[in-house]
């Protein structure tokens, strides 16, 4: 890039450096593939770069109440219970997924000021809980819905995630 524009003949992975009237400007373009990783029990993980993503899943966070007897474990030294507030049960049902650029905010490393989010198709799929935890693997991998469009963050900026989904074939 030369003053924010891509320049003919550059390849991306590279980088290149120019001289103009006393000003240096290096300039590094990185062109990443979008890869689906294959994970055990036929599950997936979508990986693009050096950045693996996860469905944001809204969370609902609830102090632990130790009762009056406990003096270590409270506010802020104490334990939460985190509830998810938004639907994780899905799956893939196609590969293309977009991305949005929004820049980098204060704290990054949040659900809130991620520097780059993605939206990928998914449909509701049967993933039970047993005992208020998700199982490992989804009792089947029929639809139990339309389309949908979710958001994926950065695993790094999420605090309730789930990260390997399965793909799901349309019957």
């Amino acid at each position: 890039m030369v003053r924010n524009q891509i320049q003919a003949g550059f390849q991306g992975g590279t980088y290149e450096e120019r001289f103009e009237e006393n000003c240096r400007e290096t300039s590094v373009l990185l062109d990443f593939e979008t890869e689906f990783i294959n994970r055990p029990e036929d599950m997936v993980a979508v990986k693009r770069g050096p950045l693996l993503y996860s469905i944001a899943i809204k969370d609902e966070w609830k102090m632990i109440d130790y009762g009056k007897e406990e003096n270590l474990r409270v506010f802020p030294h104490c334990d939460y219970e985190v509830f998810p507030q938004s639907q994780w049960n899905y799956g893939y049902v196609d590969k293309n997924i977009q991305y949005k650029f929004n820049g980098i905010g204060k704290f990054p490393f949040n659900a809130e000021e991620a520097p780059i989010e993605a939206t990928a198709n998914v449909v509701e799929i049967n993933w039970p809980k047993e005992n208020g935890i998700v199982t490992r693997v989804p009792a089947d991998r029929k639809p139990l819905s339309s389309v949908k469009k979710v958001k994926l963050l950065p695993y790094g900026c999420t605090n309730l995630r789930i990260t390997e989904i399965p793909f799901i074939e349309d019957e």
